[in-house]
């Protein structure tokens, strides 16, 4: 893979440095596209990756796939639903829950480990502040304090298998407008599967995801 980058906790992150600046690129123009009275597309809510993430599945062990959440809207937007899409010939991860975390510098997919108050990200140390569906998700301009980032809380892929996610569907509202929205967010995660088979797969999800 294009390199790895250490992070918190011992844990690795690797990113695909042409894949990733298109990523963002293609992310930043769908957010900035539609001004705050839109009333379909995607609105002013983003909720995707900047960039193409993987994480070393044992096939075993329940994972948290992070992704960031955006608002342009100045009034109060609520989650009503969220679907993660797969790809590159595999299945998107199957989610056990959605929730929502305190911002923090941890990003990509996480290992999960039980607690006394429940499962939380294995050397992130993220403040849990609820289920993602019905989240209230506020401006996020300059001087913001109460970021949040979602976390899809999903079981590993099976052995020599493979999940891919290319992109999260979302719905939600702001008071009576509605709003259907697709946002690019690649995570891959295989489980006793070559490294080079690992990387096409990689490839191919960064593709799907702006495509």
């Amino acid at each position: 893979m294009g390199g790895q980058v250490p992070r918190l906790g011992g844990r690795l992150r690797w990113r695909v440095g042409g894949i990733a600046v298109v990523l963002a690129a293609a992310a930043f123009v769908a957010w900035a596209a539609f001004g705050p009275r839109a009333v379909s597309g995607n609105g002013p809510l983003f909720i995707g990756s900047y960039g193409l993430d993987s994480g070393p599945g044992n096939g075993k062990q329940p994972m948290g796939l992070i992704i960031p959440i955006s608002s342009k809207a100045h009034g109060t937007i609520v989650i009503d639903r969220v679907r993660l899409i797969g790809g590159a010939g595999y299945p998107a991860p199957r989610s056990f829950a959605l929730r929502v975390i305190a911002y923090t510098q941890c990003a990509g997919v996480w290992p999960l480990r039980r607690s006394g108050h429940g499962l939380v990200l294995d050397g992130c140390g993220a403040q849990d502040l609820g289920p993602l569906v019905g989240h209230r998700v506020h401006w996020s301009g300059p001087g913001t304090v109460d970021q949040t980032e979602a976390v899809a809380e999903v079981r590993p892929p099976g052995p020599r298998n493979c999940w891919v996610l290319t992109r999260v569907a979302v719905r939600y509202h702001i008071g009576a407008q509605r709003f259907s929205a697709t946002y690019p967010a690649a995570m891959v995660t295989c489980a006793g599967i070559g490294r080079t088979i690992e990387q096409n797969i990689m490839d191919r999800a960064g593709q799907e995801a702006v495509s």
